[in-house]
């Protein structure tokens, strides 16, 4: 039978004899007696001591007092260093001795004697006494620090390093910050989360005087004891958290198994609860009751690795958005941020671009598998870091931008030979590439409508696979190319690009240029002023020999306030934390450049090219990616994969997964900004969801108008990764193309 088993025994003894005994009390000591083969003898005996002692009551003022006598000599007898009695040595028998009777005399019995007996034992009690209230520290190496994550110590002297050695009559330690763990020699795990105070007594024993602890006892640290200002926990085979706040109240969070609560302060009456899994209380400061409370599931932090900068507080519920988010983590009861996410690291070391496809893993973050540019053109895509999981993904909507440009002749008179065509390069990507330049020869598509121009009815393209060009040679005939060296206005030459020949075909006074980049890095982009943009500096035809000339013919029509001749199947992958403008408070995480973010701020802003306007989310006319519930905005094309195995890991008792549950749809108000690309442009994204390469979900044309979609998939237990993927469902994608994806969890058994 262990020491604090014999010292609970001892003191409900003491209460029964005193008839202070509850009746739960009573249960519990006959539990004791019952559960233990060795309780009845030590029971026997606490009832011999306690009549043995009636005589010096005055000495023993209470039972409090006897208990801790009784604990202190239990705890010499643990630790006291075994004697070694020599045998005695064979005396010679000696030679019997005749004895004659001699009559009694009558006395009478000396009180002389017994009163000296009675001082002598009260005279040894009282010295026991002090050495117990007065004890020699004695330093005693009785666990380790197995780990810590941001620690800092209001003492230097105090300052430890994983590995070393934790002893005994240390005094109160002060944690000022961070976290700390502790294994005894007998197995008992310890956590500490900072600000705490706290203290080492015995190898069975610590105290905590402020802060939060919580500990999971081994079978052979049954007994383990956690002492605050008012209560004393004694372990019964559990794993419980205490928390002692600065105002002297103490709590107490059964997690598994069962406790002793012994509540109450020296000298006065103390109460004693059994508290079981699932169960908690409370400890009130100035008169030690004892009140049922609410359990704090996720209250104390149960388990962290500061090697991956995570850390475990019994949910078994993980949202997905705390995951992407690091800092920005909820504060909810029950469902908090299963891990505290690093600076992402990408495995390439210059990952600057990705081409369509192309997964990249996430080096040092266990829950985020990787993301990747989903465009199934190609063929099958790669979701995971698991070679053989691919995924038949349908080309994304990130057709190559054609501009198409249409000027009117029908005011030139004389020479038209030697035109030139003009571009002001207002910004680029990929200095030195060309662009190839297009003629229309069909003259009857020359009626094309610059607010109608899109891929289905766009003169001289066929239907081609999305992401991928195809001219209709008989349409469109490729004339020559242009070549750039920064911005600013550049002409055409007539080495690389001789007009002459298609303009003097033409009978309609109008004529259209299609341009295209043809030699892409799938990085490669311009930008030319247009006539939205400036009119003196958009697209022009220049044409020296005209007889009212030199003439600079603007384009009449333009397909864009801007335009582009770009490959647009790129992202620039990055991750950075920033605020647009302190005074909205708005914070983003970005993994990719505008293309996966998680917010609680409810809003996103824009760059200035695309509005620079402040658009809050909303959905059901409720703001979402709040304070309190950040949410993952995800803008096509993108794609982001979990590894649900590496959360399991990090929850209690390694439960299966069971279900994702997510809302998701597109802002409602989004399309208030849109109007910035195009009046009337209505954003609207396709949505896949996808467990180990399987497609599970698939919503699409998910737009303001419609409502969000609320998903629920069943998972079961050899499940790993779950995928998220947004592509756009129009024939051009745009910035404004976002889909939120509120409270996305993983629930697990």
């Amino acid at each position: 039978m262990r020491v604090n088993d014999k010292i609970v025994i001892n003191e409900l003894v003491c209460k029964a004899l005193g008839g202070a005994i509850s009746d739960a009390e009573g249960r519990y000591l006959q539990h004791l007696l019952v559960a233990e083969p060795e309780a009845i003898a030590y029971y026997q005996a606490c009832i011999n001591v306690h009549i043995g002692l009636q005589k010096i009551q005055p000495i023993l003022a209470d039972s409090y007092a006897l208990s801790m006598y009784l604990e202190e000599m239990a705890e010499y007898e643990k630790n006291a260093e075994a004697i070694h009695v020599p045998e005695p040595k064979q005396k010679p028998r000696p030679e019997p001795v005749k004895v004659e009777p001699v009559p009694a005399a009558a006395h009478e019995n000396s009180r002389t004697l017994l009163y000296t007996a009675i001082l002598s034992t009260a005279a040894l009690l009282l010295m026991m006494l002090y050495v117990y209230h007065n004890p020699r520290p004695v330093r005693q190496e009785v666990a380790t620090l197995v780990d810590l994550l941001n620690a800092e110590w209001a003492n230097p002297e105090h300052v430890q390093r994983v590995g070393s050695r934790v002893m005994t009559a240390q005094g109160p330690v002060v944690l000022t910050k961070g976290m700390i763990k502790f294994l005894y020699d007998d197995g008992v795990e310890v956590v500490i989360e900072g600000p705490a105070e706290y203290e080492l007594l015995s190898s069975m024993e610590m105290a905590l005087h402020t802060g939060r602890l919580f500990a999971r006892v081994s079978d052979t640290g049954r007994g383990f004891t956690v002492r605050t200002p008012n209560t004393r926990i004694i372990d019964l085979g559990t794993e419980f958290g205490v928390a002692a706040d600065e105002n002297g109240d103490t709590e107490l969070h059964v997690f598994k198994g069962k406790t002793a609560l012994i509540a109450g302060f020296e000298r006065k009456q103390k109460e004693i609860v059994e508290v079981s899994a699932r169960q908690a209380r409370r400890v009130d400061a100035l008169n030690a009751d004892i009140k049922a409370i609410d359990l704090a599931a996720s209250g104390f932090a149960r388990s962290f690795d500061s090697r991956q900068g995570t850390v475990w507080r019994g949910e078994s519920v993980v949202d997905l958005a705390c995951v992407l988010a690091g800092e920005l983590n909820p504060i909810r009861a029950g469902e908090v941020a299963l891990a505290r996410v690093p600076e992402t690291v990408w495995l390439n070391d210059e990952p600057n671009e990705s081409e369509p496809g192309m997964f990249q893993p996430i080096a040092d973050n266990p829950f985020i598998n990787g993301i990747f540019v989903p465009n199934g053109v190609d063929g099958p895509i790669a979701v995971s870091t698991d070679p053989h999981l691919r995924w038949e993904a349908p080309p994304s909507a990130v057709r190559q931008k054609i501009a198409f440009l249409r000027f009117d002749l029908r005011s030139l008179v004389g020479d038209i030979s030697g035109a030139m065509l003009r571009l002001n390069v207002r910004d680029m990507v990929g200095i030195g590439k060309p662009i190839a330049v297009y003629g229309l020869v069909q003259e009857e598509y020359d009626a094309w409508s610059e607010a109608e121009l899109n891929y289905l009815n766009a003169p001289g393209l066929r239907q081609a696979p999305l992401g991928r060009y195809a001219l209709d040679t008989a349409v469109l005939q490729r004339l020559g190319t242009m070549a750039f060296r920064g911005a600013g206005a550049h002409y055409s030459t007539t080495e690389m690009l001789n007009l002459d020949d298609f303009i003097q075909r033409d009978s309609n006074g109008l004529v259209t240029l299609a341009l295209l980049c043809e030699q892409s890095d799938l990085s490669a982009e311009w930008r030319f002023i247009s006539k939205e943009g400036d009119p003196t500096q958009a697209p022009a035809l220049v044409f020296p020999r005209v007889d009212n000339g030199p003439v600079e013919i603007s384009t009449a029509q333009g397909n864009g306030a801007d335009t582009y001749a770009s490959h647009d199947n790129h992202h620039n992958i990055i991750t950075t934390d920033k605020t647009h403008g302190a005074e909205t408070g708005v914070c983003v995480r970005n993994f990719w450049k505008d293309t996966i973010l998680v917010t609680n701020a409810g809003a996103v802003q824009f760059a200035p090219s695309d509005g620079g306007e402040i658009c809050p989310f909303m959905l059901n006319q409720q703001p979402v990616g709040t304070a309190d519930s950040p949410v993952v905005a995800m803008r096509a094309n993108a794609g982001v994969t979990f590894d649900v195995q590496q959360m399991r890991r990090y929850v209690s008792e390694n439960r299966p997964p069971r279900c994702f549950t997510v809302l998701c749809g597109v802002p409602e108000n989004i399309a208030e900004y849109s109007t910035v690309y195009r009046d009337g442009y209505v954003p609207s994204v396709d949505v896949y969801v996808l467990v180990d390469g399987q497609l599970r979900f698939r919503r699409s044309h998910l737009n303001p108008t419609l409502e969000p979609e609320r998903i629920r998939l069943e998972l079961g237990p050899t499940d790993r990764y779950l995928t998220l993927v947004v592509t756009s469902a129009t024939e051009q994608k745009t910035v404004f193309d976002w889909c939120l994806f509120v409270r996305p969890r993983i629930l697990f058994e």
